[in-house]
């Protein structure tokens, strides 16, 4: 037997084709009590029609299950398409500022992030004391007081210049600062510097072709004033590659070594640092990275540092920033390759009784803090007026 709801159905979806009870109303049923198929069939309605009409709602039934069913499917899978798009991971650029800051070696991006910039015009610069003079500088010399005096004079090739009444008087590779000095002392003879007052001045600086070599972004030969140092010209160069090293650059003239520029000098002993100016032809050699160390944990500024042959456990403290305040300075471990293989060593395992021990490639230093836990102290606790830690 079938509820009445199902024989409902039935009648009013009008599957008893040709038969009255297809228009009956919902009323019409309730009040004739309606509510089985015992009842259709006392009205007249035959068992092969009451099959056809459930073999019928059945089956549109199903149909009407499966196309739910499918539109159901299609509007899931729109909104698991939504879902996915909503939660999805943006692309990762392996190269991007932070990771390349967290693999890079500390100072290896000083020439390519704008700190050093090139100087172009050389003629409304003041030169630095250290500058060298060359060939082809221009120096102005003006008096004025007692004595009076004005000219402009060009560096010849031969390193000298020629004031009347004064003579010639050599100033190639001299340093700016000292040229000065060579000029107010040949002067003085001349003229009354007691009673009056002297300038000199650098005018112009000449352009020289420098080679730039090795392990750098952009090696070639660039054409620059020659108030520029190596610094200004590394920077025109893109600075050095990762393989590059800022600790080993070397100023080569006429096939000789000049300098050999430690960029960790400059950086953490600026005062002492004399940069180095070039001449026509120099050559600058990038050498390539001898290693890397690392200090980690409680110091203030743990980072990867070029190693150099000789640097000391002292000198990447330094390099370092020292200590932190919570760093706990007695218990200090070092990782280090020995005979092929990783070993951890203790602070007192290196020093051997000294204060100092020589680094090696690869070593990492770790820095632990200090113990949370204070010592000294006692809680007291109830019926005071301060409760707490003394």
């Amino acid at each position: 037997m079938r509820s009445f709801n199902l024989i409902v159905l039935l009648l009013l979806i009008g599957f008893l084709n040709g038969n009255a009870f297809s228009q009956i109303s919902l009323n019409t049923l309730k009040n004739a009590g309606i509510s089985s198929e015992e009842d259709l069939k006392g009205m007249g309605v035959s068992d092969s029609e009451i099959a056809k009409a459930k073999e019928e709602f059945f089956k549109n039934k199903t149909s009407d299950s499966n196309s739910s069913g499918s539109v159901t499917t299609e509007v899931d899978e729109v909104k698991k398409k939504e879902d996915i798009k909503e939660i999805s991971v943006p692309e990762v650029n392996l190269t991007s500022n932070k990771v390349l800051e967290e693999d890079d070696i500390y100072g290896h991006s000083i020439f390519n992030e704008g700190s050093v910039n090139l100087i172009e015009n050389s003629d409304r610069i003041k030169a630095p004391e250290n500058y060298r003079l060359v060939a082809g500088d221009k120096l102005n010399v003006t008096i004025w007081g007692y004595s009076e005096f004005s000219g402009e004079f060009i560096i010849g090739e031969s390193g000298n210049i020629t004031p009347k009444l004064v003579g010639r008087i050599n100033l190639k590779g001299k340093t700016f600062n000292t040229a000065r000095k060579i000029i107010s002392s040949r002067f003085g003879k001349v003229y009354d510097l007691k009673n009056s007052q002297i300038a000199i001045d650098l005018s112009y600086s000449q352009v020289i072709s420098v080679n730039v070599i090795g392990e750098v972004e952009k090696p070639g030969s660039y054409s620059i004033p020659s108030l520029n140092s190596v610094f200004n010209i590394l920077s025109l160069a893109g600075g050095p590659t990762d393989l590059g090293s800022i600790r080993s650059i070397e100023v080569r003239r006429r096939g000789e070594l000049v300098r050999e520029i430690d960029v960790y000098e400059f950086m953490f002993s600026p005062k002492t640092f004399k940069s180095q100016y070039l001449q026509n032809g120099d050559f600058i050699v990038v050498n390539p990275i001898q290693g890397v160390v690392e200090i980690l944990g409680e110091v203030r500024r743990p980072w990867k540092y070029e190693f150099k042959t000789g640097d000391k456990y002292s000198d990447i403290l330094k390099y370092s920033g020292g200590f932190s305040a919570m760093a706990n300075t007695s218990t200090i471990s070092v990782t280090r390759i020995k005979n092929n293989e990783l070993q951890m060593l203790s602070l007192e395992d290196l020093l051997n009784g000294g204060k100092d021990f020589l680094l090696k490639n690869g070593d990492q230093i770790q820095v632990l803090k200090v113990s949370d836990l204070i010592r000294n102290t006692v809680s007291i606790k109830g019926a005071v007026h301060v409760p707490g830690y003394y």
